[in-house]
């Protein structure tokens, strides 16, 4: 039996094997009838912001994190990564084209490249030249 799908005998659903809130509305018996609601669990979410982060690493013992923070040498941010709470840092610009160009449609691509032509020439002659550079300087083989 599955509890997402199956509401046992006679179509009465079983709140405990679905891990769901049994809600009842009651309406006007004339308008509508009486019906049941589901709605599963939800965590409550934890607001993560600043204060956040100051209270965790003042209560997991970071206190020389915490003194550097409140003498402007490192960001909050950055005091969570080095306590371990995030482990990756933002992304590199190169990063984030590489992530976004390979999500990106033919039809995307076709007008990213059509709109930065000129750019992305400059860079190819750049980087071909730095390739040529460095075989030039190998040895003959």
């Amino acid at each position: 039996m599955n509890p997402h799908t199956d509401f046992g005998r006679g179509g009465k659903a079983q709140p405990q094997a679905l891990g769901c809130i049994l809600q009842t509305q009651d309406f006007d018996p004339l308008t509508r009838p009486r019906r049941r609601i589901y709605r599963p669990y939800m965590a409550e979410t934890t607001k993560r912001d600043n204060e956040y982060w100051r209270a965790r690493l003042g209560k997991d013992g970071h206190a020389d994190l915490l003194a550097r923070v409140e003498a402007d040498e490192i960001s909050v941010y950055k005091a969570a990564q080095i306590a371990g709470y995030r482990a990756k840092g933002p992304r590199s610009v190169s990063g984030k084209l590489s992530y976004h160009w390979k999500r990106a449609s033919a039809d995307e691509r076709k007008r990213f490249v059509k709109h930065h032509l000129i750019e992305i020439n400059r860079v190819g002659r750049e980087a071909l030249a730095e390739v040529r550079a460095e075989e030039a300087k190998k040895p003959a083989e």
